[in-house]
């Protein structure tokens, strides 16, 4: 059974689980674009879909971030920071770096 994601409300649910797919993910949001600095990317607006193997609503450092809802997905890495968001249209309220493999390296709370 393949593992669903649903949109209700503006933001994400579960609505079921493949235990064959590799892993549950979690779906978050991030800002289209990178800052080199991690200020730029506080309070954009979130708008790309991608998910994470961490517990957290938002990815922590070493949680890694894939393209898709499975581990067998394409695993995103990006250079400087991003920001992160709960859902479609939420400004960032954390941002991110990872290493090339996309795994999480850094975490700053925005301001």
């Amino acid at each position: 059974m393949p593992n669903y994601r649903q949109l209700t409300a503006s933001s994400l649910v579960a609505t079921a689980a493949c235990a064959s797919c590799g892993g549950n993910l979690s779906p978050f949001f991030v800002t289209p674009g990178t800052s080199a600095q991690k200020e730029g990317t506080c309070n954009v607006v979130c708008d790309t879909l991608l998910y994470h193997n961490g517990t957290g609503t938002l990815p922590q450092v070493s949680d890694t971030i894939y393209a898709g809802s499975t581990t067998g997905s394409q695993t995103v890495s990006w250079a400087n920071h991003r920001g992160f968001g709960n859902f479609d249209g939420a400004n960032s309220n954390t941002t991110g770096t990872t290493s090339a493999q996309g795994v999480v390296t850094s975490i700053w709370q925005c301001q």
